[in-house]
């Protein structure tokens, strides 16, 4: 329709707007920018054809060119937030936050009830580690959009690493209410429940995740543990052979079954479970001495399991001391050929 339109009428700029949009849509970038600039040579001032041309810059990688336009776009209308927000965001990527900030900055000083800008600057204070300046603007964004439930769930979120699980449940619970669809929020509620010990209530709102998002793994594995904070420790192993013969990447399935496995004495079979676990982890061997030489141990099964226990959380506090020390947790075929070296147990 549009091609017709741009032959009847050459002249016309929004011809060659609906045209490149079309274009854009097929993610044809070249050719969209090439109408978005006929457009612009018929009317500079045509602001949608700014604001395409400048997306479609920023596709092709011509982020100088892209910054521009959009600068052009928000000089000529301040009013609206979309120049600066797609500036900012182009900052962001740049890791050039400073500047990000003042253009959320800029946009919110025309006009301070824009919801959307408030949430890319609390995500902004949020990646760097701003968390008081995150905060207040989610609060504010609370003050705009009672109803925002993204809002509430990051809220939430800041009272969880805050260790205020009361509070977070409480946020967490509105959230739900707002979008009980989402999967997201479900299980961040199941980590506040769990959190306050109320293992059966979180093992519902972890179900709840999995049935609006059934490969979200670690809602599992959460449902997994908190059987075994009530005592249920079938129902955990039944939760984890589930997880183990669906998912190849089951180092941390693996390691859970070991813990229950050793808890319950069955010491043989918890040893056969951390190698596997060791095995599922690619790099955790070349990390990780006291693994390695666990590995080639011949001590007996209990005292083995106790050791692979221990080693375990002492590599869990690690990590969250040191995210350096994090091991790769993708399955590695590497660590799979180290199988023949350790021979199988008798249990």
């Amino acid at each position: 329709m549009f091609e017709e339109i741009v032959k009847r009428r050459p002249g016309e700029a929004v011809a060659y707007v609906g045209l490149g949009r079309v274009y854009f849509m097929e993610k044809d970038f070249e050719a969209a920018l090439e109408h978005f600039q006929a457009a612009l040579d018929i009317d500079p001032k045509q602001r949608i054809a700014l604001l395409f041309s400048a997306e479609c810059r920023a596709k092709l990688g011509d982020t100088v060119g892209a910054m521009e336009e959009y600068e052009e776009a928000s000089a000529a209308d301040p009013s609206r937030a979309i120049g600066q927000i797609r500036l900012s965001k182009l900052h962001k990527e740049r890791s050039e936050f400073d500047e990000a900030e003042q253009r959320l900055k800029e946009s919110l000083a025309l006009n301070p009830q824009q919801a959307p800008v408030r949430l890319m600057l609390a995500d902004l204070y949020e990646k760097q580690g701003k968390t008081e300046e995150a905060r207040e603007e989610l609060e504010r964004l609370l003050d705009l959009k009672p109803d925002s439930s993204i809002a509430l769930y990051k809220l939430g979120r800041h009272a969880l690493r805050e260790k205020k699980f009361d509070l977070a449940c409480h946020l967490l619970e509105e959230a739900v209410e707002i979008s009980p669809e989402s999967p997201v929020v479900r299980y961040a509620l199941g980590g506040a429940l769990m959190a306050l010990g109320k293992y059966a209530d979180a093992i519902a709102a972890f179900d709840k995740a999995l049935e609006y998002n059934p490969k979200l793994m670690m809602a599992s594995l959460q449902i997994a543990d908190c059987h075994v904070a009530l005592g249920q420790h079938q129902e955990a192993l039944a939760v984890l052979g589930k997880l183990a013969r669906k998912h190849r990447r089951g180092g941390m399935v693996h390691k859970r079954i070991a813990d229950i496995y050793t808890t319950l004495g069955r010491y043989g079979y918890a040893v056969e479970e951390y190698r596997a676990a060791v095995f599922n982890i690619p790099d955790l061997l070349d990390k990780n001495a006291d693994i390695a030489a666990l590995m080639e141990s011949t001590d007996e099964d209990e005292q083995l399991a106790r050791k692979f226990q221990v080693c375990f959380a002492d590599i869990k506090d690690e990590m969250q001391s040191n995210p350096e020390a994090r091991p790769n947790m993708q399955e590695g075929r590497a660590a799979l050929g180290r199988r023949s070296r350790f021979g199988r147990r008798e249990h």
